[in-house]
């Protein structure tokens, strides 16, 4: 019974806002969701509170809000290196009159030219076992392809990176931290008490 219980609480929730059961009393005026004391639940004159229902799920809940924050600091940084792009190499490009994605395009093609036959065929020969039996003149303009964009990419973080140290450019956006759980080395254990290193291991006996 429960299996199906959550089943259908999982249903309920993927087709959008969840319907008020039977007797449901709205939340008490001026209380937030996050508030510990706003009542979740009401079982007679017992009030289920958020605070007792989040110590359920306290672990879910900091993995959750990492996750959020994860994904709002990758979207950060990535508008925040294209911010730098534009006010970095921006003027390079503008003193040629080209877009900045033109500039950065000529300036790696010049220090990376095309890779040469020699070269792919050196690729082929190493990574023999990986080209399913397929020979070389098949498969040489894909290597060809592959490493130049392979080395042109390297040479393009080089690139920038030496343009963002000749500028000054600091990042000083801070990456979130994953959350991480206090454990008591507490329990049936080994070894003398005072051991440098404790290793907890976690079982499951069900």
């Amino acid at each position: 019974m429960q299996r199906t219980l959550v089943s259908l609480c999982l249903t309920l929730a993927a087709c959008g806002e969840r319907p008020q059961p039977p007797g449901a009393k709205a939340p008490l005026a001026g209380a937030p969701a996050s508030d510990p004391s706003a009542p979740a639940a009401r079982i007679g004159k017992d009030v289920v509170t958020m605070g007792e229902v989040d110590a359920v799920i306290v672990g879910s809940l900091r993995k959750a809000a990492f996750e959020r924050e994860k994904q709002v600091y990758l979207a950060r940084i990535g508008a925040l290196d294209q911010i730098i792009m534009e006010r970095v190499i921006g003027p390079k490009a503008k003193a040629k009159n080209q877009p900045i994605e033109q500039f950065l395009r000529s300036e790696i093609e010049a220090v990376v030219p095309q890779t040469s036959e020699a070269e792919a065929k050196l690729f082929y020969d190493q990574n023999s076992e990986q080209m399913g039996g397929a020979p070389f003149e098949q498969v040489k303009p894909q290597i060809i392809q592959h490493v130049t964009n392979q080395n042109r990419a390297a040479a393009f973080q080089k690139y920038m990176e030496a343009a963002r140290k000749a500028a000054g450019v600091e990042v000083v956006l801070a990456e979130p931290e994953e959350p991480r759980v206090e454990v008591a080395a507490a329990g049936p254990s080994k070894g003398p008490e005072g051991a440098p290193i404790t290793i907890i291991e976690f079982s499951d006996f069900q």
